[in-house]
């Protein structure tokens, strides 16, 4: 996993960022954070039907195969097929449409209610411009009336660093939407470091 030049390219587009809304130019490292983060996303399970090559048994089950969107290409996507009636997700997590070969590509649901599913920290690793990003993700899956479902995808990874601006101290963390392009749809976080009083007796 190429984490460190990931981080690195992170590094210098929210440089380029700070300067563009303070002003001021900051030199500053990010550290790649598992949990701390929450940046939801719909997740259209409608939108986009993939045809797998290879799935495990599905027979008699209520299956919905779709995709999760990484980006703005046409194979910008990573397949997956929830199994509804067996409470599972498979995710082809190597994108060779093969749902068979994936390994810890299959999760369970932690949340059993008639109207939803949910899996929990699913771990993603994705190839941004030759740069490996890795993201913690937790995706849901609802039933409405009927045939009617829809899903939603929350990231809860991010990085986060120090940078001074103006003399201060700040936090800045930045959550990206799998995409691995930093722009109005991502989460952007600039805040204050609490500051420390030494009181003299």
């Amino acid at each position: 996993m190429n984490t460190k030049r990931s981080m690195t390219i992170v590094a210098l587009v929210c440089a380029l960022y700070l300067a563009s809304i303070c002003g001021a130019s900051a030199a500053f490292s990010l550290a790649h954070r598992e949990s701390g983060f929450h940046l939801g996303t719909g997740l259209p399970i409608d939108s986009k039907e993939v045809a797998f090559t290879n799935e495990p048994d599905f027979s008699g089950h209520d299956v919905v195969r779709s995709a999760i969107i990484t980006g703005s290409g046409p194979k910008d996507f990573m397949g997956f097929a929830w199994d509804r009636t067996a409470e599972k997700l498979h995710l082809d997590l190597n994108r060779d449409l093969d749902l068979t070969n994936d390994e810890g590509g299959t999760f369970d649901s932690e949340e059993r209610r008639s109207y939803m599913q949910q899996f929990n920290n699913i771990r993603l690793v994705l190839d941004h411009g030759g740069a490996s990003v890795p993201y913690v993700v937790q995706v849901y899956f609802y039933t409405f009336s009927g045939s009617n479902r829809d899903g939603y995808l929350t990231v809860y990874s991010g990085w986060q660093g120090e940078v001074e601006l103006h003399g201060k101290r700040w936090t800045f963390s930045v959550v990206d939407n799998l995409d691995g392009v930093l722009n109005q749809q991502d989460q952007f976080r600039l805040t204050p470091k609490p500051v420390s009083y030494t009181h003299l007796r």
